[in-house]
């Protein structure tokens, strides 16, 4: 049986005080026996619907203490902020030292001060995995929400490694041209669908959309990858579904980078800034229709080369625009031939 957000209203009505207090998402999608990324979906449907209250705490990544709470995204130190418990002046990273609680609604259930107990809230630090901001920010029902309540103008976020996709469909001015606005837009609008499909469910979120192609955004190298890869699947099954002829068959080209970017404001909404994009989308450029184009750092990330032991991968050093020096990057391809 799927779990809804009744399941979790239950477990925030009649859980002991102290669980449902500056909760880890972790914590409580072990109580009630479910998976991360769906106690995260549950947990921002919950919010938007005024169950739960989202703090964002920011831990020093010298002792561990958690002593500075925002109340908002917007309101997270961007500068440096000084631990009152062991004095370290560090610059949170939003992966790294920003993470998220929930706790039950005032009004759904009041807590009593019983519900701050240090010796309880140590348990879960040490038996559960946080949550990071920037985790949250790349679940999709969230980073949705996050639009309406965007960075103030000029403020920025650190984030130490986002895995970036950059996708496009191959071909797709010819598709235009030879079967009209409406059919090509149709069947463009579609391929949207089915790639958010694949991005969401290995862990990632869309950014934006550009021209015919998505940008998104992972945790890691590795999450973008497997994403790249169920997109190119996905895309030739919904090829097959539609009969569609070999001339609109939809193909897609994939670059991926891993790095250190920030997180801004642009156009308002939430994106990413920096040469880390930058050259994410530059690998996209160069990459061909069926392939998937790496970075040398993502294919160092642990669990990357063991992923793609079925793909017959090229490694080369390539000239890219805007940047002084040659980049090595992996090519293989997913489906098809090399053109």
């Amino acid at each position: 049986m799927a779990l809804t957000r009744e399941h979790l209203r239950d477990y925030l009505l009649n859980a002991d005080e102290r669980a449902v207090y500056h909760a880890y998402p972790r914590q409580i999608a072990d109580s009630i026996h479910t998976d991360h990324r769906t106690m995260l979906d549950l947990l921002a449907e919950s919010m938007l619907l005024g169950d739960v209250a989202l703090h964002w705490d920011i831990e020093c990544p010298a002792c561990k203490m958690q002593d500075h709470f925002a109340d908002s995204l917007e309101t997270v130190p961007e500068g440096d902020v000084t631990c009152k418990a062991c004095g370290n002046v560090f610059g949170p990273h939003l992966d790294e030292d920003v993470l998220v609680t929930f706790s039950v609604h005032p009004a759904l259930r009041r807590l009593s001060g019983a519900a701050a107990d240090p010796d309880y809230r140590a348990e879960i630090v040490r038996n559960f995995e946080p949550t990071t901001g920037h985790e949250l920010l790349t679940q999709q029902t969230f980073r949705d929400w996050a639009q309406n309540q965007p960075l103030p103008p000029g403020q920025s976020l650190e984030v130490r490694r986002v895995g970036l996709l950059f996708t496009d469909l191959s071909g797709s001015t010819a598709l235009y041209a030879r079967r009209g606005d409406p059919r090509a837009y149709h069947l463009v609008r579609d391929h949207y669908d089915v790639l958010t499909g694949a991005i969401n469910e290995n862990g990632g979120s869309v950014v934006k959309t550009i021209g015919d192609g998505i940008m998104a955004a992972f945790t890691d190298g590795l999450h973008a990858l497997k994403a790249a890869l169920d997109g190119h699947i996905r895309l030739a099954d919904f090829n097959e579904r539609n009969n569609l002829p070999p001339d609109d068959c939809l193909v897609l080209k994939a670059g991926i980078h891993a790095g250190p970017t920030i997180m801004v404001t642009l156009n308002d909404r939430l994106d990413y800034f920096g040469q880390t994009v930058n050259l994410a989308s530059r690998i996209e450029g160069i990459s061909l229709p069926g392939n998937v184009t790496i970075s040398q750092p993502v294919f160092d990330e642990p669990g990357v080369e063991e992923l793609l032991t079925n793909y017959p991968v090229e490694a080369a050093k390539v000239a890219i625009k805007g940047f002084d020096e040659p980049v090595i990057v992996n090519r293989f391809q997913v489906l098809g031939e090399d053109k």
